[in-house]
């Protein structure tokens, strides 16, 4: 018995080192996705303040709840915006 139980703890021994490896990369991971959606934030606030100055309510909170999508899409409608309007249309 002495010898299934040495082969089910180093089993149980890489079945842990896995778990906390997949772990470790998906905290990585939302880190990264977390770290990219606050520089898209900020970068988005900065660029409207840059052209707009103060920033109505509104659009503080349409930048709060953006999407990655949605953040990317309104820089990129930066560009030729007129208007805060034109940024998030």
């Amino acid at each position: 018995m002495d010898y299934v139980s040495t082969i089910e703890r180093r089993a149980e021994a890489r079945g842990i080192a896995l778990g906390e490896a997949k772990g470790e990369a998906r905290g990585i991971a939302l880190g990264e996705a977390k770290g990219e959606e606050k520089a898209l934030r900020a970068t988005l606030e900065t660029l409207l303040r840059a052209r707009f100055d103060d920033l109505p309510p509104w659009t503080l909170t349409r930048i709060r709840e953006a999407t990655v999508a949605e953040l990317n899409a309104s820089i990129q409608n930066f560009v030729c915006a007129k208007s805060l309007e034109d940024v998030f249309a």
